[in-house]
């Protein structure tokens, strides 16, 4: 599906978008596809294989406050740039590893969190031009918000805490994933709309 610059000016405002992608939902392309199996396999070595590990052993795996932050800096770069399904495959290639592996005790609602939060970044994207790093911030709070959500029913029956414990150890990766996120997807997705490469 191609899209005219000038659709995507009208819908993002006065600036141009930082992805000519950007007014679209899916994108079924080769090159989105790929990127988005790419970035899942990025996703997994770094979050599944080292930073999910190193915050269970930190944490007992009641918060992620490390994979929380690259988990959604890879996720709205995805998304960003590739859509869906390129954000879903991104998402759920780290969860079915870390699943398999048993990365930490909450892995299985990694699948349901990979599920919902790429098509909040789509949605959302859609009518910010992502040019200004606060685009990312604001793309971030409801990403976070709602993507995140299922872990604190997860948290509560896995580690059979209170549901005030749950949430505040939630609230504790939103955190770490927002100040984290805000600054990487910024910086990386400047430079790869520089670049062009996911044109």
């Amino acid at each position: 599906m191609s899209v005219k610059t000038g659709t995507l000016q009208g819908v993002v405002g006065q600036e141009q978008p930082l992805s000519r992608h950007q007014l679209q939902i899916f994108r079924f392309d080769a090159k989105a596809l790929v990127a988005g199996v790419i970035l899942g396999v990025v996703m997994t070595i770094i979050n599944a294989g080292i930073l999910e590990r190193i915050d269970t052993a930190m944490t007992g795996g009641t918060w992620f406050p490390l994979a929380g932050g690259t988990h959604s800096t890879l996720s709205v770069i995805s998304g960003l740039f590739f859509r869906l399904p390129a954000g879903w495959i991104t998402g759920e290639t780290n969860a079915l590893f870390a699943v398999i592996t048993g990365s930490t005790p909450v892995s299985w609602a990694f699948l349901i969190n990979n599920a919902i939060y790429p098509v909040i970044v789509v949605l959302v994207s859609r009518v910010l031009s992502m040019r200004k790093w606060y685009h990312f911030a604001i793309l971030l709070v409801p990403a976070i918000l709602i993507g995140y959500a299922p872990m604190i029913p997860a948290t509560y029956s896995v580690f059979h805490l209170t549901w005030g414990l749950a949430f505040k150890f939630q609230l504790l990766t939103d955190v770490a994933a927002f100040a984290i996120a805000t600054v990487l997807a910024y910086v990386i997705a400047q430079a790869i709309a520089r670049s062009r490469v996911a044109d």
